[in-house]
């Protein structure tokens, strides 16, 4: 028997010695413990040490740890499990998970409770370090987030504040610009425009490259036409290119797709960026900006190829990065905020596509991007020119061959049979040897070409009797009007401008043709309607006496009249005096801004409280457009105001009313 006990008695301390974790038996009516050795090694002590428990536990957890015990031995909680410290012999303090199970009499009288209690110190050390990382990354994002508003408001205060001064020097020096100048008033003039919109350009640069840091940058989706689309972007810096003498070619290829859905703006920002450059860098030659298919239905590709002083590989592998530019040295040729490749290309890149660049010293660059975009759908007004064109044969008279194919492959697009030449003179044998033939219905031909430029060419075919009617279209890379009329008055039909645009290009061709030999005004088309348009009635609210004369001046030589209100509240008053067509409204106002002026008048009954409302706002951060429209406005001016949108924006909300 008593061989048994030991042999029970080595097996429980044989078990207990394999278990890390220290055992305690306590007598409930004895009031006894007993602890294992390991438990007193736990903290600190010998196993023949007596040891205190309760006196150890730590004083914000004693009450706790008695109220869990009493609570499950009196069966008043399922089981005991609890987390606390215990006052090691060093004077430190251990955290212990206790666990423990109670036997009970037949009456509930509670006589044993065993368990163990495990040393958890390191697990809560490293809980406690997380919590304090967790804390403090929680303080660095609220910090993050607090530096990133100060940011984003700083910019918007910083953005209005510049922008407001400069609508006035850009309004007013383009208002002036209509004047009578003499020519040193009128360089004077153009020097200081010339600033304004570089100054303009530099604050849109850091602008957008803060939106993209800071993840603000919103992309837009609407259906556009492409084709139309590169058109009208390559003419914003057409004039540019003119002024250097550089060809400027807008080809498409014919797999391209024409009718897409993306960011309009933002992939005319990109690419007016790289076309800019190319005009930049360019001295002589030519630029081409070409768009195609890339691989996929949904992605497209841009290039912009140019014939100007190329890129070293050394600066190629950094040229998008921010603030970098080829040559850095305070003395550049060049000027510039270094953001515009780093800003196009993260706009690429939120456009699902990449960018790159191939370039040799001396021999030019092709800078190239892709952006993903959606089918789109054609616009229910999209119509093409009346006239036939199909089979009809026309002549192509171009030195550059980039443009000449361009002209092939448009006319081609439209079933015409073209012939081309290299300059005037082999044009000119190859009409006179096809009089023995079919013959051509019309001449396509360049203006600048060298030995016999375009006006000569015309002469030398109208001194020809069977040619005296054939109809003409020239093509020019200046707008020069002498030409022009010069052009018109040897019967030729049109003279546009480069880069050619398919519309217009169609329309003159089918204008020719339908027309024959009849010529064009020299200034272009006129107004023949009966009627002269009658413009609105519009109420403008601005604060700021510069931006209310720009605006008025503006909204004068338009056609339009127009009242001034000093503030929102004004511009209340002023809705229930009179009838307008047309709310021009500043947000940033003194007593009453355009936000609270907005829902106030569309509180209003009658029929003034639906009265279109645009904004006049001189911050353009991400957002501000939203809190316009949320307002009860229906769309947004970004200042500095340009007289052309202005234009277009009152067209758009004006109804145009005939005279009887």
């Amino acid at each position: 028997m008593e061989d048994r006990l030991r042999r029970q008695e080595d097996r429980w301390q044989l078990a207990m010695a394999a278990n890390n974790d220290g055992l305690w038996d306590w007598d409930c009516v004895t009031g006894e413990v007993f602890h294992s050795a390991r438990w007193k090694e736990m903290i600190g002590f010998g196993p023949d040490e007596p040891v205190d428990w309760e006196a150890r536990i730590h004083p914000e957890d004693a009450e706790r740890i008695h109220t869990s015990i009493q609570r499950y031995i009196a069966r008043q909680s399922p089981q005991y499990r609890e987390e606390y410290r215990l006052r090691a012999k060093d004077g430190e303090y251990r955290w212990i998970l206790a666990r423990g199970i109670a036997q009970w009499d037949e009456s509930g009288k509670p006589l044993r409770m065993v368990g163990s209690h495990s040393d958890i110190t390191l697990r809560k050390q490293a809980e406690e370090a997380l919590r304090l990382q967790t804390e403090a990354l929680a303080r660095a994002k609220e910090a993050a987030e607090a530096a990133a508003l100060s940011k984003s408001t700083f910019l918007a205060t910083m953005s209005h504040e510049i922008r407001t001064p400069l609508n006035g020097i850009i309004g007013m020096t383009g208002i002036l610009g209509d004047t009578e100048l003499s020519p040193e008033q009128a360089d004077f003039l153009q020097t200081i425009r010339t600033s304004g919109e570089a100054l303009l350009s530099i604050i849109n640069d850091i602008l957008d490259f803060s939106r993209v840091e800071s993840g603000r940058m919103e992309l837009e989706s609407e259906d556009f036409d492409l084709w139309a689309f590169l058109e009208e972007s390559v003419s914003l810096v057409a004039a540019s290119a003119h002024a250097k003498g550089i060809e400027l070619t807008a080809p498409i290829d014919p797999e391209t797709p024409r009718f897409v859905r993306g960011d309009a703006a933002r992939i005319r920002q990109v690419l007016l960026n790289l076309t800019g450059n190319a005009i930049k860098f360019t001295s002589k030659g030519e630029v081409v900006v070409r768009v195609l298919p890339a691989g996929t239905d949904s992605m497209l590709r841009f290039e912009v190829s140019d014939t100007g002083i190329g890129i070293p590989e050394s600066a190629r592998v950094r040229i998008f990065e921010p603030f970098t530019q080829e040559d850095s040295s305070t003395t550049r040729r060049f000027g510039g905020t270094g953001l515009g490749l780093a800003i196009s290309r993260q706009l690429v890149s939120l456009m699902g596509g990449e960018m790159g660049v191939e370039s040799m010293p001396g021999r030019g660059s092709r800078f190239w991007f892709t952006i993903r975009v959606e089918t789109g759908h054609k616009p229910a007004e999209q119509t093409e020119p009346a006239f036939e064109l199909a089979g009809r044969r026309v002549l192509v008279v171009d030195d550059n061959s980039t443009n000449r194919k361009l002209l092939e492959q448009l006319l081609h697009g439209i079933g015409m049979e073209v012939t081309s030449a290299e300059d005037g003179i082999a044009g000119l044998r190859i009409l006179l040897e096809s009089v023995k033939q079919q013959g051509f219905d019309l001449v396509l031909l360049d203006f600048q070409m060298p030995l016999m430029d375009g006006i000569m060419l015309t002469k030398s075919i109208r001194a020809q009797q069977q040619f005296a009617k054939l109809p003409i279209v020239m093509l020019s890379s200046i707008a020069d009007h002498e030409h022009a009329a010069e052009a018109a008055d040897l019967g030729v039909y049109a003279t546009l401008l480069k880069p050619l645009r398919r519309g217009a290009l169609l329309a003159a061709v089918s204008g020719a043709m339908c027309a024959g030999s009849r010529p064009r005004e020299a200034g272009g088309e006129k107004n023949t309607a009966g009627a002269q348009p009658s413009r609105g009635h519009i109420l403008l609210a601005e604060d700021n006496p510069v931006n209310q004369k720009v605006c008025g001046l503006m909204l004068g030589k338009a056609g339009y009249t127009f009242e001034v209100a000093a503030n929102g509240r004004e511009a209340i008053q002023a809705l229930d005096r009179g009838r307008f067509d047309l709310l021009l409204l500043d947000c940033q106002m003194p007593e009453m801004d355009g936000f609270a002026a907005a829902r106030a008048n569309r509180t209003r009954s009658g029929p003034d409280a639906r009265m279109p409302i645009v904004a006049l706002t001189a911050n353009v951060m991400s957002g501000e457009r939203e809190r316009c429209l949320d307002a009860g406005m229906d769309d947004y001016l970004a200042k500095p105001i340009r007289p052309e949108v202005l234009g277009k924006m009152l067209e758009k909300w004006v109804p145009i009313k005939t005279a009887p």
